[in-house]
Order: structure tokens, then C-alpha cells, then sequence
């Protein structure tokens, strides 16, 4: 997977033939990219990342990999990422960015519940852009 295939999503897709254990993401795993479009978080496709992405994965049980999502994407984490940026042609963040970064976590309930408001937000958005853009 390449930030393409985000961005843009109408490139044919590049394939590797063994990329190795740790390049490769699962449909429910979270990443970030690291160059250019910096901090953009995504999950539901599977595949074997570019280095100009990387999976990002709690170090404990306590977080949900959903919950971790919606925390990167919130503006807290985002504007970590835009003061922290290096680079002028192609902004870029580090591993070194991310991993220090303490998350607050609530109990796994009121992650879930936190995630269900969150979901149901962003679907009534998503048919709201579908319905303008039809129209």
C-alpha cells in the first residue's frame, strides 16, 4: 500500500512478491503515514505497506485498535503531528514522533461507547458528502 491509495485510489495497485512479516497489515490494523500527507490515519485495507507509512500498535491490551484511531485522527494527536513535522518539500514524521505519545485511555466500555458516537458521527457525515455530491 502506497499513500496513493489513499489519496488518490484510482492507481493499479504494485504488488510484492515477500515482503516479510512486518510490512504486511491486517483490515483492522491502524497505520499512519509518515511522509507528505503526514499523520493521515487509516485501517480497513490489507496489504504490505510502503516505508513511507507504518502500523501503529498499542503497547498494552487496555486500548482498543478503534479507539486508537479515532484518537490519532482527533485534533489533539493531529496537531502533535503538524508542530512535530520535519521537512519542507516533503513534511515527514518519525517513529521516535509517535512512540512517546501517552494516550489517555478510559475503561474498555467507555472506549467502546466512545467509538460507537464516533461511528455513527462520521457515517451521518459520509451520507451527508454522498447526498451533496449527487445532487
Amino acid at each position: 500500500m502506497r499513500i496513493v491509495d489513499f489519496t488518490k485510489g484510482d492507481e493499479e495497485p504494485r504488488y510484492i512478491d515477500n515482503p516479510g512479516v512486518r510490512y504486511l497489515v491486517g483490515n483492522d490494523d491502524v497505520s499512519i503515514v509518515r511522509y507528505g500527507a503526514c499523520g493521515f490515519v487509516y485501517s480497513g485495507l490489507e496489504g504490505a505497506i510502503a516505508n513511507t507509512l507504518f502500523q501503529v500498535v498499542p503497547k498494552n491490551r487496555e486500548i482498543t485498535k478503534w479507539f486508537l484511531y479515532f484518537y490519532l485522527r482527533s485534533s489533539i494527536f493531529q496537531s502533535v503531528v503538524e508542530r512535530s513535522a520535519s521537512g519542507v518539500a516533503m513534511p515527514a514524521i518519525s517513529f521516535s514522533l509517535i512512540k512517546p505519545i501517552k494516550i489517555p485511555v478510559p475503561p474498555l466500555p467507555e472506549q467502546n461507547r466512545i467509538v460507537e458516537i464516533l461511528d455513527t458521527a462520521f457515517d451521518a457525515i459520509d451520507k451527508a458528502i454522498s447526498k451533496t455530491a449527487t445532487h
